[in-house]
């Protein structure tokens, strides 16, 4: 796991054999009644004492409370593009191919995306650096692309102005609540559609 960059391939199932293969329960259950189902099967076959299954079942409730807790995640991504998360997350940057991590169930439903998403997040809680750190990567990853994406068709443009001009902009900006670029596109379009309309 890189969780500099991404987490190519690690989460992906590996040549090995899984346990559920091997207790031969379902790997990819698609509703709530057939996961509760897993888990109680898994339970119910694992080789252990029943007071050892209880003290299991109460850590993982625990796990469970905590990650419940946390809504950063499920907050940030509500807010963002899913399918440009799951490719930030999942997509082999050197090779472009896009692999769903193991527990991945139904790619065409955009909920489930969005909740394989949060549920990674939810994994690394047991990593706290990793978690923070592919968070604020991720986040400021997406503020460059929107930067990026907002200022498509734009380009910068230098110009020298009095001061006295610059104080009126300012002033400008502070009475209208506007950027500067804002106030200066407004000011040359107004101008534009006055020559047009041979004002000038």
């Amino acid at each position: 796991m890189d969780i500099g960059v991404r987490i190519d391939g690690a989460f992906d199932i590996s040549n090995s054999l899984h346990m559920y293969n091997i207790l031969n329960l379902d790997l990819s259950p698609t509703n709530n009644a057939s996961k509760k189902n897993c888990i109680i099967s898994f339970f119910d076959i694992i080789n252990t004492t029943n007071e050892q299954k209880v003290i299991d079942v109460a850590i993982l409730k625990n796990k469970w409370q905590i990650a419940s807790q946390k809504i950063d995640v499920k907050l940030w991504v509500d807010k963002c593009d899913n399918e440009w998360a799951w490719s930030y997350l999942f997509e082999n940057i050197k090779t472009g191919i896009n692999r769903p991590p193991v527990w991945f169930i139904n790619r065409d439903n955009s909920s489930t995306i969005q909740d394989c998403i949060i549920t990674l997040f939810d994994l690394l809680n047991e990593i706290p650096p990793a978690r923070e750190l592919i968070l604020r990567k991720m986040k400021s990853a997406w503020s460059q692309k929107s930067f990026r994406d907002k200022n498509n068709g734009k380009r910068s443009v230098s110009v020298v102005l009095p001061e006295k001009t610059i104080s009126m902009l300012d002033e400008i900006c502070i009475k209208t609540d506007r950027r500067k670029n804002e106030v200066i596109i407004r000011l040359i379009q107004t101008e534009y559609e006055q020559i047009k309309k041979g004002g000038h």
